[in-house]
């Protein structure tokens, strides 16, 4: 490897007193701003370094296998790495283990918990922080939640029980001796400051650990404000900001001008052609996803067109079904030429597949669900005697009849 004095210009051994960056960690030493803007054009250009200090960085899309990749560009790169070398010479730090521990969140800078306890474990003027947990037991607990109501933000009062854990982060300061300690951080705090209940909150998954985190960062503003520069924790940060807020509603009127029409007429004559039970449940359920997709543009009485013509088609396969059900043989007697010949008469006796679907019929139309089982046995047990298409009707009609008892 070549001698790095050969790679690289000559330093003095002690910045100016004009000079405002002045970095003397790793081979980010400059005296200037054009050294300081270089150094972060290199780390811009770097993958080493989290994406919002990166000149372009890879986001994904979708999902399985329709997700797709696209680069973005930040056009902040250099400026976010500029700020973070400062600050690291201002601490005294690595470039890197500020750019790793800096987070930007909601476009605020947060340090990480792990970054906020090692800072203080390391400016050597306390002993290595320790915390202390204590249990309180099973504690009632009242606040304020806040939700959204025809448009308009409501708040309501809440009572919950939650087993309440405290901590206390603190440490002996060496020029003292004394033992200085954090205010105390408790899960009644949490639940009142609205940190548990946020959607994907660690403080239900892991309290202890968001105790003591919380802790040590009440700890560094109080006695090492210093180190933390007036930056707040990146949970803290999570945890006080509404990173989702409640999306803004267009009108309905702008949407539908965004948006084209959706055409229900291929969907209209799907409808028309089906001719089982079997096929109206899909049918339905690409109704329900179409209504509920806010990408489809149904106008006016779209939907409830959709919704009756299936409806209609549903009930009349159901009249189609009872009608075979109740079908007769009808024969007429031989008469002898010299008699006039008389009405013909219903033959009320079933004979063959007729009368095996006729008595499956009558068990199925009398079906509950605690014989459901045993008058589906009874169907398949009797397959082999009916034809595929009166077979496949019986089924259709056992699948609605659970379906209405299910429901009711």
């Amino acid at each position: 490897m070549s001698n790095l004095a050969e790679v690289m210009p000559a330093m003095p051994t002690q910045a100016p007193a004009t000079t405002a960056l002045s970095n003397n960690t790793g081979v980010f030493q400059f005296n200037n701003f054009n050294d300081a803007m270089n150094a972060a054009q290199v780390l811009a250009n770097s993958t080493l370094v989290p994406k919002d200090y990166r000149f372009t960085y890879e986001v994904k899309k979708g999902y399985g296998y329709e997700a797709t990749t696209e680069w973005v560009n930040n056009q902040n790169a250099a400026a976010n790495c500029l700020i973070a070398l400062n600050m690291a010479n201002r601490m005294g730090y690595d470039p890197l283990m500020i750019m790793q521990n800096l987070h930007i969140i909601e476009g605020r800078p947060a340090w990480s918990s792990q970054f906020i306890i090692a800072a203080i474990n390391a400016c050597g003027k306390f002993s290595p922080l320790r915390f202390e947990i204590m249990n309180h037991g099973m504690t009632d607990v009242e606040y304020i939640e806040t939700y959204w109501e025809n448009k308009k933000k409501q708040t309501r009062q809440i009572k919950t029980q939650i087993e309440n854990v405290s901590c206390v982060a603190w440490a002996i300061e060496k020029a003292t001796g004394e033992r200085i300690e954090s205010a105390k951080i408790d899960m009644v705090m949490a639940v009142k400051e609205g940190w548990y209940q946020k959607n994907g909150s660690k403080w239900q998954t892991m309290p202890d650990q968001m105790l003591r985190y919380r802790a040590a960062a009440f700890f560094g503003r109080i006695y090492a404000p210093e180190i933390l520069m007036g930056i707040y924790s990146a949970d803290e940060v999570r945890d006080f900001v509404d990173v989702t807020p409640e999306p803004v509603q267009q009108p309905v009127a702008q949407m539908q001008q965004q948006i084209p029409r959706y055409d229900i007429k291929p969907l209209l004559a799907q409808i028309e052609a089906i001719t089982t039970l079997e096929q109206v449940r899909p049918l339905g359920e690409q109704i329900r996803e179409l209504s509920e997709n806010p990408n489809v543009n149904l106008c006016g009485d779209d939907l409830p067109t959709l919704r009756d013509a299936l409806t209609a088609k549903r009930d009349v396969i159901k009249a189609q079904l009872e009608s075979a059900k109740t079908d007769t043989v009808v024969e007429a007697e031989p008469v002898a030429n010299d008699e006039p010949v008389s009405e013909p008469k219903e033959k009320a006796t079933l004979t063959g597949e007729k009368k095996v679907a006729s008595d499956l019929m009558k068990l199925i139309s009398g079906m509950t669900l605690d014989n459901v089982n045993d008058v589906r046995a009874e169907l398949y047990a009797a397959q082999a005697q009916l034809s595929e298409a009166t077979f496949n009707q019986l089924d259709a009609v056992l699948e609605s009849n659970l379906e209405a008892l299910t429901q009711a």
